[in-house]
């Protein structure tokens, strides 16, 4: 069973510079170029089927590298009973927050 207790309760939204939303799956083309273009101070939300990159050893390797903020959407993450280990998921309402707080905001599809 997954728990929720993992939901942040204090996002970094003082120091967003970017951020970015993946749908796709590592390897695919969306994916390795939205590593590409992380950088620091950035956040990366996980979402729709972007969530099953957490069941991807080279994509979590790839983001271990990087200083950054890594989040998956809860119901997304919740729905296709992935556990997101050390990743923190965030409701809607979270996502909300991140949106706004960011500099600007990259959808990768």
């Amino acid at each position: 069973m997954i728990s929720t207790t993992n939901i942040p309760f204090s996002l970094p939204l003082d120091s967003l510079e970017t951020l970015h939303t993946l749908k796709g799956i590592y390897p695919c083309d969306a994916a390795v170029q939205c590593i590409e273009q992380l950088t620091k101070n950035d956040c990366l939300l996980l979402i729709e089927s972007g969530v099953n990159n957490l069941l991807m050893p080279s994509f979590l390797q790839a983001i271990s590298k990087l200083e950054i903020h890594v989040y998956t959407l809860q119901d997304d993450t919740l729905a296709r009973k992935i556990e997101p280990n050390d990743i923190k998921m965030v409701s809607y309402e979270q996502f909300v927050d991140l949106s706004v707080a960011s500099q600007r905001i990259i959808n990768w599809f």
